[in-house]
């Protein structure tokens, strides 16, 4: 098919897309009368109100950067492009950098087929060599996103599947009309990326009104690609307590801050061995991992830059081996070992227990004043109520599941309660009793007449 762009002129069009996603699809294009300059071609299919203005803007503004920039490039949209109607139907973009492959190929713990490219072997975790080589790979990462940073833009979706990696480790940034970006009094949001890589104050936000979304959010997906790159598993994959219900996913350990090697550590079960890699990296990498996934703020996240020097310093090291363990990676107590120490206060866990008290003894499964038929059981916190208080229930009323509610009254309280209500409902009725007899008595009278 044929498109013009205002600025490069018209565009041969591929009809089949080579990738395709729920925004649109990527076409390869070309210059007519020009078949050895490529461009790529993204059709937005559904285009919310306002895309094409934010990307005519993005369009308008070229960001500055090198032709050979040292850790890759940005694909921004070059200009809008229109069919046979009156408006654009998608945009132009430079050509990423040839030979390159998603970097969600290297994130996980081997790279997916039987026969991998050249690459993989140079980056093989194996070697301190294609570890030191991950670290300035993940080092190219932290420049292009600190560039989208500089120009005043939010990922919002930075994900593995946005990224490309060329044969020499350049970054490729890729999907960048989903970038949230602020222009004078308007903000242009961008959709909400994949769960796993979405922080923890994420779950308590509106993202559809009021502030923009702070660059502290791209910095908790950037720290999870990192970890991912250099020991092939989320940061947040371990199997949680018994004691908690409700944390199966890993969407579910970010919201309760369930860091393999952060505070909430004594409350895993099993975490896989991958996490024991971090005890090779220098301390000042493991460090910004704790300080992006256990910190109190997202304030307190490390910074793009701090990444990118980090990785750098580390990788041109050579990755020296620690004297001692950072963290004390020995595997934790199994479910049916009992654990040495209770561990730390873990946050809150969701639970399908709904109880609204405050006491640290268990309170199921019949919910009384006098504890559950298993007293003298107590532990930390493993449910919340509806007003988000942490409560404890003991094994064995938590798996039962029949606690029923109640307002933390007494047990006198709560008689005298129901004896209220009964009176009521019996008022209720004489009144509506009454009121039947008097129009039915109204009634008798007329027809006597």
């Amino acid at each position: 098919m044929m498109l013009s762009s205002s600025r490069l002129g018209k565009l041969n069009v591929d009809d089949a897309p080579f990738a395709s996603g729920g925004a649109g699809a990527v076409h390869w294009a070309r210059l007519a009368g020009n078949s050895t300059q490529k461009y790529c071609v993204k059709i937005l299919t559904n285009p919310k109100p306002g895309e094409f203005d934010k990307i005519a803007w993005m369009c308008a503004n070229q960001p500055t950067q090198s032709a050979n920039a040292g850790w890759g490039m940005l694909c921004w949209p070059l200009d809008l492009v229109q069919g046979s109607g009156a408006g654009p139907v998608g945009y132009v973009m430079p050509v990423a950098v040839p030979g390159s492959a998603e970097l969600s190929n290297l994130t996980q713990l081997r790279w997916p087929g039987k026969t991998p490219p050249p690459l993989d072997a140079r980056l093989h975790r194996t070697t301190a060599d294609g570890m030191a080589r991950r670290m300035l790979v993940a080092c190219n990462l932290a420049a292009a996103v600190n560039q989208i940073h500089r120009l005043g833009c939010v990922f919002v979706d930075l994900k593995p599947q946005n990224l490309l990696i060329s044969e020499t480790g350049s970054i490729s940034v890729v999907d960048l009309d989903s970038l949230q970006v602020q222009v004078g009094g308007r903000l242009y949001r961008g959709p909400l990326g994949s769960g796993e890589y979405m922080p923890f104050e994420s779950y308590r936000m509106n993202t559809t009104v009021g502030a923009p979304i702070d660059k502290s959010w791209d910095l908790f997906a950037l720290a999870v690609i990192v970890y991912e790159l250099l020991f092939g598993i989320h940061p947040y994959t371990a199997t949680v307590s018994d004691s908690f219900v409700g944390i199966q996913t890993i969407e579910d350990s970010i919201r309760y801050k369930m860091y393999v090697h952060g505070s909430n550590r004594g409350n895993l079960a099993s975490i896989p061995p991958p996490h024991q890699e971090i005890n090779k990296v220098p301390q000042e990498v493991a460090q910004l991992f704790r300080r992006a996934f256990d910190a109190a703020t997202p304030a307190e996240r490390p910074s793009a830059q701090e990444w990118g020097e980090a990785l750098f310093k580390a990788a041109r090291a050579g990755l020296p081996a620690l004297s001692g363990s950072l963290y004390n990676v020995a595997r934790p107590p199994s479910r049916r070992a009992p654990a040495a120490s209770p561990g730390p206060a873990p946050a809150p866990a969701v639970t399908q227990v709904k109880i609204s008290t405050n006491k640290s003894p268990c309170y199921g499964p019949l919910n009384t004043q006098f504890g559950c038929p298993h007293s003298g059981r107590r532990g930390a916190p493993n449910a919340v109520t509806d007003a988000g208080q942490a409560v404890y229930l003991c094994t064995d009323c938590r798996n039962h599941q029949v606690a029923r509610p109640t307002d933390g009254k007494g047990l006198v309280e709560r008689v005298l309660g129901a004896i209220g209500a009964l009176i009521m409902y019996m008022l209720v009725c004489a009144f509506w009793t009454a009121l039947g007899l008097i129009v039915l008595s109204v009634i008798f009278n007329l027809f006597k007449r």
